[in-house]
């Protein structure tokens, strides 16, 4: 299980580089500050913290469990607010 949430962590690094990306260089509307935290900053330091918990899982399985719950409640926050 902690070799999936880290893949899937993973992915979720690369796709907020993604979506970085594109809203730099789109020229259509100027993201403010709460576009970059909601769609950018928060998802990037959830999924790095999920790959994390990964890693911490070998030697600490509860407390990587708690930081696993931890993730999903921001990236459902995240998803709410945006």
């Amino acid at each position: 299980m902690a070799a999936l949430w880290g893949l899937i962590g993973l992915c979720g690094i690369a796709y907020a580089v993604v979506v970085a990306r594109r809203l730099r260089v789109q020229t259509t509307y100027r993201p403010v500050s709460e576009d970059w935290w909601f769609d950018v900053l928060l998802p990037l330091a959830t999924y790095a913290t999920l790959a994390a918990s990964a890693c911490m899982a070998a030697i600490w399985a509860r407390a990587a469990l708690f930081v696993v719950v931890a993730a999903a409640l921001l990236l459902l926050f995240i998803g709410i607010q945006s």
